[in-house]
C-alpha cells in the first residue's frame, strides 16, 4: 500500500563548470545532462517512512566540484542539470524500518548532452516490532492488554483483539519485553514463552512476537495430577499422569473422558523452549496424537499415564539446568497449562530389568512381535516401559550407512506388560517384516522418569 504522500518534481540547477578561460574570451559550458532521482516508501499505513530524506549527489573524479545535498519528502522526485560525467547518489534519513533492494548508494553515468539517467529508490516499510494475537476454543477471549518495556525501563501500554496484529512504530533498536494480559483464567497461551517474552530487536530484521491463546472448557477440561522428567546421553524420558472429566455430548463428545494429546518441550523452566536448531526438534517440540483414537490402550480412560523417550541433540551437562515441560489437550480442544518438572531435581534409583526378550510368534492366519519384560524399581515407583527399534538401513528409504529407527507408539505402556505388535494377517501388513529388525530396546521407566536400558539383539527368538 502506497503511504499516504503526494509525489512531487523538484528541479534543482547544478553549477556548471567552464571549459577554460582565455583572456576576456568567454568558453561556452559543458552542455547538460539530466539525472532524475525517483523516491517511493510503501508499506502498513502504521509504519511511518519519515518526514524529510537527504539525498546527496557527487561527482565521482571530482574534478568538476560537484557535491550536490538536498532535502526530499519520500515520494518525491529530484530531477538534477547536470554535465556528462559519472555520479554517486545517496540517500539517508530513511528509518531502519524501511529497505530497499540495492541499498542507500548508487552510482549514475551520464555520457552524453541531453541524456538522462534515472536513479529510482524504492523502499519497503515495515515494523521493527509486530505482535500478533491468535486465539481460539470455548468462549474465545476478544480483548487483550499488551505492556511493551524497553531496556531503561521506559513503556508503551495499549490493547489488542483475540486474533488482531499490533505494529510498533517509532521505536529503536535493543532489548525489550512484550507481556500479554486481561487474559482469562480458562485461557492458556500455548505458544513459545508463555504470556512475557524477552527479545532483541536488529534491524533489519523484523521480530514477530505471536501469542497464541488456547481457551478451554473448565467443565469439561483434563488436568495433570503429575509429571517427573530426567535427560542422560540425549535422552529425554518423562512419565506423564493426568485425569479428565469427560467430553462435552452437546460439542458432539461420547461423554466419556477424551485426553487425545501432549505437546512436550525441553524449557529454561520459565515457560522459554531451550530447544533449538540441531537439536532434532523445532521449538514447538514434540506433539504425541492420537491418545483417545479406537485401538489406543488409553480410549475412554479417566486417567491417562504416558511413558515417553525421545533423542534430542544436546549436551548432557546443558540439559541439567533445564525442564521437562508438557501440557495436555482433549478431543475438543481443552488444555491445561504447561507443567514443568527441573530435570536436576530428579532423586531415586532407576529401575530394575530382571529380564527382557522380543520374539516371533507366527501362525498361518497371522504373525506378532510379543514382548516379555519383568522390571522393578528399588524406591517402589515403578511406571512402565518405552519401547524402540533398529532396523536394517534401507528400510524406510534410501540406504545412507546408518541403521533405521523407530518407535512402538507415542504414550509407552503402564508397568510390565508390552502390548503384542501385529506384523501380518491376510488383510494386513506392516510396513516392515521380521527379517527387516536387527534390535528391540527398552526403557524401563520410574514416575520420576529415571530408567534402564535393555538390548533384545535376536528380536526373533
Amino acid at each position: 500500500m502506497r503511504m499516504g504522500r503526494m509525489q512531487g518534481v523538484r528541479w534543482l540547477a547544478a553549477l556548471l563548470v567552464s571549459i577554460g578561460l582565455l583572456a576576456c574570451d568567454e568558453q561556452p559550458m559543458a552542455p547538460e545532462g539530466f539525472l532524475a532521482i525517483i523516491t517511493s516508501a510503501s508499506g502498513p499505513a502504521e509504519v511511518s517512512p519519515g518526514e524529510r530524506w537527504t539525498l546527496s549527489v557527487t561527482e565521482l573524479s571530482g574534478t568538476l566540484g560537484i557535491d550536490t545535498i538536498a532535502v526530499v519528502q519520500p515520494n518525491d522526485t529530484l530531477i538534477l542539470v547536470v554535465p556528462p560525467a559519472t555520479y554517486t547518489i545517496r540517500v539517508d534519513g530513511v528509518p531502519v524500518t524501511c529497505q530497499n533492494r540495492f541499498g542507500a548508494a548508487r552510482q549514475a553515468v551520464i555520457g552524453q548532452a541531453g541524456q538522462t539517467f534515472t536513479v529510482r529508490y524504492n523502499f519497503e516499510c515495515s515494523s521493527l516490532l509486530v505482535m500478533e494475537t491468535a486465539t481460539d476454543g470455548w468462549d474465545a477471549d476478544d480483548a487483550y492488554a499488551w505492556r511493551l518495556k524497553d531496556a531503561l525501563g521506559t513503556e508503551k501500554v495499549g490493547f489488542a483483539a483475540g486474533n488482531d496484529t499490533v505494529r510498533f512504530d517509532g521505536i529503536d533498536p535493543g532489548a525489550y519485553s512484550l507481556e500479554l494480559s486481561n487474559i482469562d483464567p480458562s485461557c492458556v497461551v500455548t505458544s513459545d514463552g508463555g504470556r512475557a517474552r524477552e527479545f532483541v530487536l536488529e534491524p533489519p530484521r523484523a521480530t514477530i512476537v505471536t501469542f497464541r491463546v488456547r481457551c478451554s472448557d473448565e467443565r469439561y477440561t483434563p488436568s495433570i495430577l503429575h509429571l517427573g522428567g530426567t535427560f542422560r546421553d540425549g535422552t529425554s524420558v518423562f512419565f506423564l499422569e493426568a485425569s479428565d472429566p469427560g467430553s462435552n455430548p452437546l460439542l458432539g463428545g461420547s461423554g466419556f473422558p477424551d485426553i487425545d494429546r501432549y505437546q512436550w518441550n525441553l524449557t529454561d523452566c520459565a515457560g522459554n523452549s531451550a530447544l533449538r536448531a540441531g537439536s532434532g526438534f523445532t521449538e514447538v517440540g514434540f506433539l504425541g496424537r492420537n491418545l483417545a483414537s479406537p485401538g489406543s490402550r488409553s480410549a475412554g480412560a479417566d486417567t491417562v499415564r504416558v511413558v515417553m523417550v525421545l533423542s534430542v541433540d544436546m549436551p548432557d551437562a546443558e540439559a541439567q539446568g533445564l525442564c521437562t515441560s508438557v501440557r495436555i489437550e482433549d478431543r475438543e480442544g481443552n488444555t491445561t497449562d504447561f507443567v514443568e518438572a527441573p530435570i536436576a531435581g530428579a532423586t531415586g534409583s532407576p529401575p530394575v530389568i530382571t529380564t527382557f526378550n522380543a520374539f516371533y510368534t507366527e501362525s498361518l492366519a497371522a504373525s506378532w512381535l510379543q514382548f516379555a519384560l519383568n522390571a522393578s524399581d528399588p524406591d517402589g515407583d515403578f511406571a512402565g516401559a518405552f519401547v524402540r527399534f533398529t532396523f536394517k538401513d534401507g528400510t524406510f528409504g534410501s540406504p545412507d550407512g546408518q541403521p533405521d529407527l523407530g518407535s512402538y507408539g507415542v504414550q509407552g505402556f503402564e508397568g510390565n506388560t508390552i502390548q503384542d505388535l501385529l506384523m501380518r494377517t491376510q488383510t494386513f501388513e506392516q510396513a516392515f517384516t521380521i527379517d527387516d529388525l536387527t534390535a528391540v530396546t527398552v526403557y524401563a521407566v520410574d514416575r520420576k522418569g529415571n530408567f534402564s536400558i535393555r538390548v533384545d539383539n535376536d528380536p526373533v527368538r
